[in-house]
């Protein structure tokens, strides 16, 4: 994980610097490890919440059957954005005869014999094809160190793109170890990901795990606090206290709301001397005193 910059105009999506993830598996040329990075980067984007998420899946090889150059490649990388005429368009400006045949050899390819392996390993491990996973021949990716398959995921109801992308890069490593080491891998955008999940409602937003929050109503009590906030710790209930006793009690409660803290003790002379809590609840504004002994219990029966 780390930031990457891009030279661009930033747009919705695709913003100057931003966090990319990646995700490799380096030294093996089997479709299952293709497969393997799939099936991680799916599950992944399900466990975050996205009911949606699809594949799309190519091998940059049918360029190579078909004789495609790199400009046009990534002309017809561009069809899903800017529709056929204007690729048709781009293709003839670009001095290529008959573009629509061009254009249509290319949707009318067949799956390679390596994307069949992984489809059926994909299928296999449980997902359905044209529904999680679909092979799209058109889609070409901008990198040129791509070797075969390559592809990206992407999620129904976000609208900048894709939110993973990446491929099989078998010659890379030759650049810089002078050896041929096989290896495929995916890059997540991160800030996409936040993006989609703030618009599909996946966000806790300022929410927190803290259960309770302890608040002394002077400084006598202080020392209280920490013997109640030993109690709960040792219930595995987590606390939190408030660290200025002076503050008044009803921003301590309005802190608690904020945060998402369901329950507030309040600690006075009064409770210290009688061995009590007063255990208010955020939900329905109520507040009963009781022993300490029975605290812990009552949160976990609650």
């Amino acid at each position: 994980i780390q930031p990457v910059w891009r030279a661009e105009k930033p747009q919705k999506g695709r913003f100057r610097e931003f966090l990319q993830c990646d995700l490799d598996i380096a030294g093996s040329s089997s479709t299952l490890a293709d497969a393997e990075i799939l099936l991680t980067s799916f599950n992944a984007l399900k466990e975050l919440g996205f009911s949606d998420v699809q594949i799309l899946i190519n091998d940059r090889t049918i360029f190579d059957k078909l004789n495609l150059s790199k400009k046009q490649i990534i002309i017809l990388d561009k069809l899903e954005k800017i529709g056929v005429e204007k690729v048709i368009l781009e293709l003839s400006e670009l001095g290529t005869k008959d573009a629509l045949m061009v254009l249509n050899d290319l949707r009318n390819a067949s799956p390679t014999p390596r994307l069949l392996k992984i489809f059926n390993h994909l299928t296999d491990s449980g997902l359905t094809q044209n529904r999680d996973f679909i092979f799209q021949s058109t889609l070409a990716r901008g990198l040129d160190y791509y070797t075969s398959t390559i592809f990206e995921i992407k999620i129904s109801n976000y609208s900048a793109g894709s939110v993973a992308g990446g491929g099989r890069y078998d010659n890379l490593m030759n650049q810089f170890i002078q050896e041929d080491v096989p290896s495929v891998g995916i890059a997540f955008g991160f800030d996409r990901i936040i993006e989609a999940m703030e618009e599909n409602h996946l966000l806790m937003g300022n929410k927190t795990n803290t259960q309770v929050l302890i608040s002394s109503l002077d400084n006598t009590s202080v020392s209280y606090s920490y013997k109640i906030a030993d109690v709960l710790r040792k219930e595995s209930i987590s606390c939190e206290i408030y660290l200025d006793p002076d503050v008044k009690l009803e921003k301590k409660i309005k802190f608690a709301d904020k945060k998402g803290i369901p329950y507030v003790v309040i600690l006075g002379s009064e409770e210290e001397k009688t061995n009590t809590v007063t255990l208010k609840t955020l939900k329905n504004r109520t507040q009963i005193r009781i022993p300490i002994h029975e605290l812990a219990r009552d949160l976990q029966d609650s």
